[in-house]
């Protein structure tokens, strides 16, 4: 099941966002590992998370990240830094970002040696975040998972690198679906539902493309619980 949170039929995304993080972050015990996602969208929902406070008890990762320096303006960590993580006083140890100065192949190995290492049942078996947030693209891609690829190449890896495109110059490391449908919850968060993202919106509607031509089709709601906040 799908379950859609939408401005335009009245309700409050970015807030709802918030109060169902806050819950979440309440009622688990532990640590909560919660992985980023990137992009302009991610930024209006991580400036509301902000002004209500980020619980203790959360621990951050990235479902992807480009492989740029973390002070460089295309980094998916400094977007966060800027938006939630510094203004909310997130303490360094809490944070668990990709190394980026290591080639692609081995920043996805490293990376998916930290959250075997930190995220329940990593050491044994899949890792289960209890909560991974992604971004929707308006080619309708996710992550770093993009159209006219196989999105399941290299799945068992966990984390893999992907290699830049013109319209994303930049080589990558992404979480695999494998990963990512293995979470408690997975929550898009998007904003221009009903303009700029509004075909990539209506292919998670209608779910009848291949996750070739629609990357996030590979998010399965029969293997995780999928939330859609619409503003």
């Amino acid at each position: 099941m799908i379950e859609w949170i939408t401005t335009a039929a009245g309700q409050d995304a970015t807030g709802e966002f918030c109060r169902r993080l806050h819950s979440q972050a309440s009622i688990l015990k532990g640590e909560y590992a919660v992985a980023l996602t990137g992009g302009n969208s991610a930024r209006v929902y991580y400036d509301a998370l902000a002004r209500t406070g980020v619980p203790a008890r959360l621990r951050f990762y990235w479902s992807d990240e480009r492989l740029v320096p973390p002070s460089d303006p295309d980094s998916n960590y400094t977007l966060a830094a800027d938006h939630l993580l510094l203004s909310t006083g997130v303490e360094d140890g809490h944070v668990f970002r990709p190394d980026t100065s290591l080639p692609p192949q081995e920043c996805a190995a490293d990376y998916a040696a930290t959250i075997r290492k930190h995220v329940e049942g990593g050491p044994i078996s899949t890792p289960q975040f209890p909560l991974i947030i992604l971004g929707l693209g308006e080619d309708g891609h996710t992550g770093s998972l993009f159209p006219g690829r196989d999105p399941f190449e290299d799945n068992d890896l966990l984390v893999r690198a992907v290699e830049p495109t013109t319209q994303h110059p930049h080589p990558r490391v992404t979480f695999t679906p494998k990963l990512i449908n293995n979470a408690s919850r997975v929550w898009f968060v998007i904003t221009n539902c009903e303009s700029k993202k509004a075909w990539a919106v209506d292919q998670l509607r209608k779910r009848a493309a291949s996750p070739t031509q629609v990357p996030a089709l590979t998010v399965d709601p029969d293997q995780t619980r999928v939330t859609i906040f619409c503003a």
